[in-house]
C-alpha cells in the first residue's frame, strides 16, 4: 500500500517522546499525539445504499478503527457519527495506527475511505476531553 507523502514525512520526522501516564481529569497540559479519523463520503453512502446498510458499513468501519487505536495504546476521546477523536502517548504510535487503519480496511476490501489527521504537541486534557491548538490542527 502506498501512503501520501505527507504521512510518510510525518512518520519519519515524528517524535519518539512518550508522555507520562495521564490523569484523565487533571486539567493540565500534556504532550500528546491527537488523531482524528473521518469516514469520507458517508453522506453520499447514505443516499446511495440507504440508512440501514450505510449505518452498518460505517459501524463496522468505526469498530475497526477503534480496535486499531486500542492496539496502538491510543485512547478514544469520543466518536461522533462517522468520526473518532483519540490521543496517543507519542506520534509514532499515532502514525502507525493511521497506517494500520488504512491497511486493515484495504484487507477487508472495504469501499469506505478514511481521512486521518494527526498532530503532536501540548494538549489540555480535561474531564476526559482534549483541547488546544494541537487538537485544532489535527482536525483540519
Amino acid at each position: 500500500m502506498t501512503y501520501p507523502p505527507l504521512l510518510l514525512h510525518f512518520c519519519l520526522r515524528s517524535s519518539s517522546y512518550t508522555a507520562k501516564p495521564l490523569d484523565m481529569d487533571d486539567s493540565t497540559q500534556h504532550n500528546l499525539a491527537i488523531l482524528f479519523a473521518d469516514v469520507a463520503g458517508s453522506t453520499q453512502l447514505y443516499d446511495t445504499v440507504g440508512d440501514i446498510s450505510a449505518e452498518s458499513q460505517i459501524s463496522d468501519c468505526l469498530s475497526t478503527m477503534i480496535a486499531v487505536v486500542n492496539d496502538y495504546k491510543g485512547h478514544i476521546v469520543k466518536n461522533i457519527g462517522d468520526e473518532i477523536l483519540c490521543h496517543f502517548p507519542n506520534a509514532n504510535l499515532a502514525a502507525s495506527a493511521a497506517c494500520t487503519i488504512h491497511e486493515t480496511l484495504a484487507d477487508k476490501n472495504s469501499d469506505l475511505k478514511v481521512k486521518i489527521g494527526i498532530n503532536f504537541g501540548p494538549t489540555i486534557l480535561k474531564q476526559g476531553d482534549v483541547f488546544g491548538d494541537t487538537v485544532n490542527v489535527a482536525a483540519r
